[in-house]
């Protein structure tokens, strides 16, 4: 196909950019995603390519009756057509196809924008590599306008967290993400997330390429290892029930709660916290849809008064409290909340507000800790300027060691030791990354300067064991790099 391709003028065309694929890793992609059942045996399975190019992916859909492509460039459209035609013949003459059997995959040159919806189409493949953001939001219109699409693979050379989640919450609205956080590799690199509808209970599918074939035998296939979602539960059931720590040479099980040490634990917490958070916003979200209601909302009593529904649509009220709890933000188990007096009112799943039920299951036990004018939030310390809460926030660094004195006599040590088992690469990159967080998370310069000192004083480098200051000379370039 790459000779055939050549003799065209290549890839290239005059919208977006060229991005290749391997072929190894493309069929791998569709034999995935036509794991996905379509839900109904009389339903036939058809892919549709969201910016096909020259048609490659097309020519590998072998395990699907229907195929089609959709590109927005005509110079690729044109190339296309020629492309696909020469790839059967030549795949003819080698005995490998019957040209006249095979049905050639048509590429329709189109802006998805343009497209009402895709009628017949139950899978979709796409490598965006060069997708704007308004491309991407076009094809979540189009996908939530097309009722039998029940599986999405989103193809790019490089992931890029939380990129393609974050579009499909906002704009795929009929979906459930099974995980938002499924990241599959080819050997190559390239990363494929599969999404599925809800209403068809499809399996979620994940690859997994390890070091050597699966069976050592010769089909590409058996490089990758494919999972279930009830073989996902199967691992994490396993993790959580056999977590041991070692303590005076004796092995103990932990009965209760996650291991913080294993590698899994943050992952597993997180998601078990996020399939909360989602099902709150999605409430507030699903309202605003049935009821969009504009009518301005600029305070909420504290408690809901009887008959609320009657003064305050229920859409309104969703809208305003959608804006106010964009300012709670979370990382792993800590929660932090900017000018929120409704966060009490909704932080259980057994309290209700205006009729819309709370964020988290009550077996957690949250602390709440109210702040006036500041909030202390892992490293930073967030605080409005000049305490009038109408001036823009401000940040500084903030650690116990230094900024309590309480807790200055302590031997706290916050980096890890060069003799520890993690890799030399992060060990390696503390300061950089120190550095890079740092900068983008305080406002106050000399505050930036302080905790940067702190990182490389004798009480955190010199205390994990780091005697040997060659760290220091890789955050140089950054200083030069970064913006003064």
């Amino acid at each position: 196909m790459y000779s055939l391709q050549n003799q065209l003028g290549g890839g290239e065309g005059t919208v977006g950019i060229y991005g290749t694929v391997t072929t190894t890793g493309v069929a791998a992609i569709l034999v995935a995603l036509r794991g996905i059942p379509t839900g109904h045996v009389d339903i036939p399975s058809c892919l549709t390519d969201i910016g096909s190019g020259l048609g490659c992916p097309l020519l590998l859909a072998i395990d699907f009756d229907e195929a089609f492509g959709i590109e927005i460039d005509p110079a690729k459209c044109l190339k296309a057509k020629a492309f696909i035609p020469r790839c059967y013949k030549e795949l003819t003459a080698r005995n490998l196809i019957n040209y006249r059997r095979e049905k050639i995959r048509p590429t329709v040159c189109a802006d998805v924008q343009n497209i009402l919806k895709l009628p017949f189409c139950t899978h979709v493949y796409s490598f965006w590599e060069g997708f704007n953001e308004e491309n991407k939001r076009d094809v979540g219109k189009l996908l939530r306008r097309s009722p039998y699409v029940v599986g999405i693979a989103i193809v790019q050379r490089a992931c890029r967290e939380p990129d393609v989640p974050a579009f499909f919450l906002r704009n795929f609205k009929e979906a459930t993400l099974k995980d938002l956080y499924s990241l599959i590799f080819s050997t190559r690199g390239n990363a494929l997330k599969i999404f599925t509808h809800e209403r068809n209970s499809p399996k979620w599918l994940n690859m997994a390429p390890p070091l050597e074939c699966r069976s050592g035998g010769k089909n590409i296939y058996d490089r990758y290892k494919i999972y279930t979602l009830e073989d996902i539960f199967k691992l994490i059931d396993f993790v959580l029930k056999n977590n041991y720590v070692q303590f005076g040479g004796v092995l103990y099980l932990q009965l209760l709660g996650i291991a913080m040490g294993g590698n899994a634990s943050v992952f597993i917490a997180n998601h078990f916290l996020f399939s909360y958070e989602y099902r709150f916003f999605e409430q507030l979200v699903s309202a605003i849809c049935l009821d969009p209601s504009t009518q301005p909302i600029s305070t909420l009593p504290i408690p809901a008064p009887l008959n609320a529904d009657i003064f305050y649509p229920r859409g309104a009220v969703a809208r305003f409290l959608l804006q106010t709890f964009i300012w709670l933000f979370r990382y792993i188990d800590d929660i932090g909340s900017l000018n929120n007096p409704y966060l009490e009112q909704l932080l259980y799943t057994n309290r209700s507000y205006f009729g819309f039920e709370g964020i988290y299951p009550p077996v957690l036990d949250i602390t709440l800790t109210p702040h006036s004018s500041s909030l202390k939030y892992l490293d930073i310390e967030i605080g409005s300027r000049y305490q009038n809460n109408k001036t823009p926030l401000h940040s500084t660094f903030y650690n116990n060691k230094f900024s309590e004195p309480a807790f200055a006599h302590l031997p706290i040590i916050r980096y890890p030791h060069t003799t520890s088992n993690l890799s030399s690469h992060c060990k390696r990159n503390i300061l950089p990354s120190r550095f890079i967080a740092l900068s983008q998370n305080l406002t106050s310069r000399s505050s930036f300067i302080a905790a940067m000192a702190a990182v490389i004083t004798l009480n955190s480098l010199l205390e994990s064991g780091r005697r040997h200051f060659k760290e220091i000379s890789k955050t140089k370039q950054l200083f030069i790099r970064s913006p003064a």
